[in-house]
């Protein structure tokens, strides 16, 4: 890990910098859980707009399997799967209507 104030590298565990002497534990808390906001998010906007949960849940399962966190991989995984069926979902019935939209107009 490295500092955000200088970009020595230090110990993940230490809250200040030896070089520098910055506080880097609220910069640490940060980044480790935006797993956890992401997860949530992925699955969240699966129902929602299918593409978006897509992209946030494969990066959300990337970082919680990076991170060994299970419980939010399981949930990436959920809110893929999920993303899958709801643009598939939205793919049909947009090319039903359409479909319906051309013959109507012949």
């Amino acid at each position: 890990m490295f500092c955000y104030n200088c970009g020595c590298q230090i110990n993940e565990k230490d809250t200040f910098c030896p070089n520098c002497g910055k506080n880097n534990k609220l910069i640490n808390n940060i980044a480790n859980n935006t797993y956890k906001s992401i997860s949530i998010t992925g699955f969240v906007f699966s129902f929602l707009i299918g593409i978006v949960g897509l992209i946030l849940s494969l990066i959300g399962y990337r970082k919680s399997n990076a991170e060994n966190q299970e419980n939010y991989k399981k949930l990436s995984f959920a809110g893929f799967l999920i993303s899958e069926i709801t643009i598939t979902w939205q793919i049909t019935f947009i090319s039903l209507f359409l479909g319906l939209y051309i013959i109507a107009n012949m």
